[in-house]
């Protein structure tokens, strides 16, 4: 830092690049102080934990997406094949009452 007058009124302009210098000098110390903790020499090992705690997160994960999009899938052909059950069967019954209709009426027709 610059040593100046009494007399001299600092600007804006030298006043911020002071501040600027100073916070530079500042974190380059916090960081020097902070090489020098025994705590920063686990921060590899923490991230690592951390890391691989995420990882195995994200794949419980996915397996539960994937067993749930299974067993939609499975519910859902469950409902189409009922479905198509249910009209088949539909179908069945109206053409089974159908024939019988024109069987009963005929019969009265020819009469």
């Amino acid at each position: 830092m610059a040593l100046r007058l009494s007399r001299s009124a600092p600007t804006v302009t030298t006043a911020g690049n002071d501040l600027v210098t100073s916070l530079g000098d500042l974190a380059t110390a916090a960081g020097r102080w902070l090489a020098t903790q025994p705590v920063t020499r686990e921060i590899p090992a923490h991230a690592e934990r951390a890391r691989l705690a995420s990882a195995e997160a994200v794949e419980h994960a996915g397996d539960w997406a994937g067993a749930t999009a299974t067993r939609a899938k499975e519910k859902t052909a469950r409902a189409a094949s009922a479905t198509r059950t249910g009209v088949i069967n539909l179908l069945v019954v109206g053409a089974l009452l159908w024939w019988l209709d024109r069987t009963l009426t005929q019969h009265e027709a020819s009469t």
